[in-house]
């Protein structure tokens, strides 16, 4: 990136196809309607912060912005407990500490939520520390005019 013609983090410019060409990854089906419009649709919230582990953040300002931005939203609109409602719900179970609190509708048990504890609550998974792909600069990230 340090040695591209323009800056490809400005959100303002275009990568051009020529070169860099579009790589097909995966197909994705959409297969049916659903069939609960608000349950399926309405409360769905996405965000570019769920991101697989090993896989990491651009330092696009746009993307970073909208890693906070989304989830505050969902919040607003769906209640602090929207990641315990189906369409939202991971399909592989995890270990969390955000639970209870306004709209909670299942019981978390009663296990403290720091760790470790005397109550065998394990540690919460999903924070990938060490894990994370990280990015390296060795030039400026942002063009700026110049003082």
């Amino acid at each position: 990136a340090k040695g591209y013609r323009f800056n490809p983090f400005d959100i303002t410019k275009v990568w051009p196809h020529k070169d860099y060409p579009l790589h097909t990854i995966g197909k994705f089906t959409l297969e049916r309607n659903p069939e609960n419009f608000f349950a399926q649709i309405e409360q769905a919230a996405f965000s570019p912060s769920n991101t697989v582990e090993g896989t990491g953040l651009s330092p696009d300002r746009m993307l970073l912005g909208r890693v906070f931005a989304y989830n505050d939203a969902a919040r607003n609109r769906l209640g602090v407990n929207y990641e315990q409602l189906s369409v939202n719900r991971p399909t592989t179970p995890i270990n969390q500490y955000t639970f209870d609190g306004q709209m909670a509708f299942e019981h978390s048990g009663s296990a403290p939520t720091y760790a470790p504890n005397s109550y065998g609550r394990d540690f919460a998974t999903g924070y990938r520390t060490g894990s994370e792909a990280t990015w390296e600069a060795d030039g400026e990230l942002v063009c700026s005019a110049q003082t």
